[in-house]
């Protein structure tokens, strides 16, 4: 990894020295990019390569690269590599190449959303430029460069604004290269954050370990550290600090032992485990698990808490949700990852039985929280029409996302469909304490919309009654 880096590096400086107004970059497989590969294995360490060159790029091709994915729906693929190779990148430049070519043996239909998603999407997650693969090729799908060309009209504001986050997930490739070098340990334990995050609904991106002293802003709301027993003392402190600030943490699964020293093998912390587990209520009253009535399964349980502090609910009699509160820092400990839904044995494949995992997310992120979000869809998942068909089955998952960005005096809300299919809910915006909202507008009609909001103290509740055939909603609010 390091011969990798330092490789690349040395040609980035030979470019400086000749013409040292170059950008100098590496472009990465999204396979790389989505934890498909240990870097351990691959030889390649985004943090490291982000340390070192101007500039990362990856090309996640949705509807070519599908079968790489679980991520569905899998316009959702071109989002998720967005925001994972962003979390490398903090402080760095970050380039996008969206799909914008159908070859017709290896690509399904592109539409004129496929266009707007790859105009709008990757910056409203951080990137600095994106490029479409290729501009003549786009040209010849039907709407795909009209779609582009509707997204354009987002740039002024994507300028006056940065990208809103109400929780931080580390990726702890620390944690993977030197306490699990022999295993594709990412595929197995972090790739299912992203579809836990979309079915928990709120706004959040990634941070990776390494790049924790660097991340400043970056590291917003409450942290998530899925599995993560690898970190340095300096990058403790940066998380303690921040935890000191208002946002607490949230611990999943093994957790640090002692620091790492920042370099050689640093094994996991050993005890006991089990696996597919549900958690025992032992406070049923605490607010970590208000409001839930469905079993909340773990896919596994490292039963050795990393958290010492009240025990909230058990598994087979161990603690295995833990909370702490002294002087003003919150913490979470939970054994496991949560499911968003699991299938009764007997039951077929596609039958959902419901969970109270994600509802417990959003507790523990609204327990552990400095302030409450400033924008969300809520209620979520919305109801949609093929649920209302089929509410059993586990394959109706959420078909859009909401990228809020932050600005002087206003915030930019885009809801992105990655599948056409009606819903219903609300579009939620907090403004700052003191503030007034004074203007709510329709970006692309122009449309005054405060009249059809409800406001309650900083809350402005928009009903978004979402048809079919509609592609995004991008809003702006304003406050004095």
């Amino acid at each position: 990894m390091e011969a990798w880096t330092a490789v690349h590096a040395w040609f980035r400086e030979g470019i400086k020295k000749v013409r040292p107004d170059v950008v100098v970059g590496i472009q990465h497989s999204p396979k790389v990019v989505t934890f498909n590969d240990n870097p351990w294995l691959s030889g390649i360490d985004l943090s490291r390569d982000a340390e070192a060159m101007d500039v990362l790029c990856t090309d996640p091709y949705h509807h070519i690269h599908y079968s790489h994915f679980t991520y569905r729906p899998m316009r959702r693929i071109q989002a998720e590599a967005t925001r994972a190779l962003a979390g490398a990148t903090v402080g760095r430049s970050l380039f996008i190449y969206p799909q914008g070519f159908m070859p017709p043996s290896g690509s399904l239909e592109l539409t004129r959303r496929d266009g707007f998603m790859a105009g709008a999407v990757p910056f409203a997650l951080g990137a600095e430029n994106i490029s479409p693969y290729t501009f003549d090729l786009c040209q010849i799908i039907p709407g795909y460069y009209d779609g582009l060309k509707d997204a354009a009209r987002l740039i002024p504001y994507f300028e006056k604004t940065r990208p809103y986050s109400a929780a931080t997930l580390i990726k702890p490739s620390q944690t993977e290269i030197y306490g699990y070098p022999d295993k594709r340990w990412g595929r197995e334990v972090l790739a299912i954050w992203p579809d836990v995050m979309n079915q928990v609904g709120l706004p959040w991106r990634w941070v990776f370990d390494r790049r924790l002293p660097d991340a400043g802003d970056a590291l917003s709301g409450p942290v998530i550290l899925p599995d993560t027993h690898c970190l340095t003392r300096e990058q403790r402190s940066v998380l303690e600090s921040h935890s000191d600030g208002g946002n607490g943490l949230l611990r999943v699964g093994r957790t640090p032992s002692g620091d790492w020293s920042g370099e050689g093998a640093h094994p996991p912390p050993s005890g006991d485990e089990t696996g597919f587990s549900e958690l025992k209520p032992v406070d049923p009253g605490h607010p970590l698990l208000d409001g839930i009535d469905a079993p909340i399964m773990l896919g596994s349980a490292f039963l050795e808490p990393g958290l010492e502090g009240e025990t909230i609910a058990e598994v087979d009699g161990r603690p295995a949700l833990v909370a702490a509160e002294s002087d003003g820092r919150r913490e979470v400990w939970l054994a496991g990852t949560p499911l968003y839904n699991y299938v009764e044995p007997g039951d077929h494949g596609a039958v959902r039985t419901p969970t109270g995992g994600m509802s417990l997310l959003r507790n523990a992120l609204a327990w552990l929280s400095a302030e409450a979000p400033a924008a969300r869809l809520w209620p979520y998942p919305p109801k949609n029409d093929y649920g209302e068909l089929r509410p059993w089955d586990r394959r109706d998952v959420p078909t859009m996302e909401l990228f809020p960005s932050l600005g002087d005096g206003c915030l930019v809300g885009l809801i992105f469909n990655y599948l056409g299919l009606a819903y219903e809910t609300n579009l939620e915006m907090r403004v700052p304490e003191g503030a007034a909202a004074t203007r709510l507008v329709d970006i692309y009609s122009g449309e005054d919309l405060m009249g059809s909001t409800a406001v309650d103290g900083q809350v402005v509740r928009l009903p978004v009654d979402m048809p079919g055939d509609r592609d995004f909603l991008a809003v702006e609010l304003q406050w004095e």
